[in-house]
Formats: C-alpha cells, structure tokens, sequence
C-alpha cells in the first residue's frame, strides 16, 4: 500500500478492490509457488525482497481482479472504471519493481516461473503450465496473431516468440533464439534465427532433466 500510495496514489476504491480479491491473489501465488523447485521459492510465504516472487505476485493480483471484476462481469462494458484504475496501478508497480511487462489481461498459467526477468515482455498469447522465462524475453504478436505455447516451454535469455507460432510442450528455446509464424513440435530444443531456425530432436531426456529441476 505504501508503494502505491507513494507512485501513485490510494483511493477508497483501491482499497475496496485490494481488500475483495487479495485472498484469492495469494492462494493463487502460492498455488504457483508449490510447483517451482527453485530453493527460493516457498509454498507457504511471498518473499516481496525477491523480485521473481514479487512479480508473480502482483501479476496475479491485478489478474484476479481484472477477471473477476471485467472479464466475467455479467455486462463487460458496463464494468466500473475504478477497477481499471486500480489494476492499472498494480500492473504500473510491477513494471517499476521488476522491469519486466506482463499486463493484467494477458492470462498466465497457473503456474510458471521468471529468473531475473528484467527487460522481459509477455504479451497474449496461449500459454501453457510450466513457462518459464528469463531476461530479455519476448512473447508478442505479428500483424494481431499471437502464439501458442504448449507445457513446459523454456524461453533462454533474448529469445523472441511472435505472431502465428506454436510451441509444442517440452521445448527449450535457446539463448537468442528467434521464432516468427512457425510451428516447433514437441520434446526439442530450439536455436538460431527466422527463417533459418535449427531444430534439435532426440534430446527428451535432457529436456525432462531441466523441466524436473524446475517444476514439481
């Protein structure tokens, strides 16, 4: 509350909208949590000193009330303008805390993972459980077709998914990779850039070693 107040200011609806879904943001931020491996993570706690967590955090924050207060509002655009406001502000001081862009309506997994996420930018796409990207990431659209990702999709530092691509499950796209308007199937790991990306098959149980160290 702090934060907001001091980026952006607090009003009595904020409060109304924070205090409504906060449970539900939290129960769905450790839900998250109990499937990550990472030492650092907890299923029990929000360590808010931990940018990954603190993002993961506020993401869900300003989703869940974005879906529960627009997305399945029984009239959409009848909806009050002060929610708006409010998730915009969260989705404002997740930008500012973390470097890293994912808005409120972009609808994340139910669980996934970010390691120094700085620089990152995940836009609408379907994305499935068990993402998990780095920095310098970028999930985005091309001429308004966003892509699909599948389960347990490892995005490395710089890569880039856009606009008619779909990622099948268990795929590793490597450090700089470019992927646009194409179809990568499942179990391989990904390299090099559009068009001339090189696909490398038969690395299944490299791919389940990294997933497994990752997710449980």
């Amino acid at each position: 509350m702090h934060q907001l107040k001091n980026f952006f200011g607090v009003l009595d609806s904020d409060l109304h909208y924070l205090d409504k879904h906060l449970d539900e943001a939290i129960d769905r931020t450790l839900f998250c949590y109990s499937h990550i491996r990472n030492k650092y993570f907890r299923a029990d706690d929000v360590n808010v000193f931990h940018s990954g967590q603190y993002f993961i955090f506020l993401y869900y924050l300003s989703n869940t009330i974005y879906r529960n207060e627009i997305k399945n509002a029984a009239d959409y655009s009848n909806y009050d303008t002060a929610v708006r406001n409010t998730c915009d502000k969260i989705y404002c001081l997740n930008k500012i805390v973390s470097c890293c862009e994912a808005y409120y309506e972009v609808a994340l997994p139910d669980y996934f993972l970010v390691d120094h996420p700085l620089s990152s930018v995940i836009g609408r796409a379907n994305i499935g459980n068990g993402f998990l990207f780095i920095q310098g990431c970028t999930v985005g659209g091309n001429g308004g077709v966003y892509p699909t990702l599948g389960e347990n999709v490892f995005m490395m530092s710089n890569s880039k998914v856009l606009g008619n691509s779909t990622i099948g499950s268990n795929v590793l796209i490597g450090a700089n990779c470019y992927i646009k308007d194409m179809t990568i199937p499942d179990n391989v790991m990904v390299f090099g850039q559009y068009p001339n990306v090189i696909i490398k098959e038969n690395y299944a149980d490299r791919i389940k070693q990294a997933i497994d160290a990752q997710f449980c």
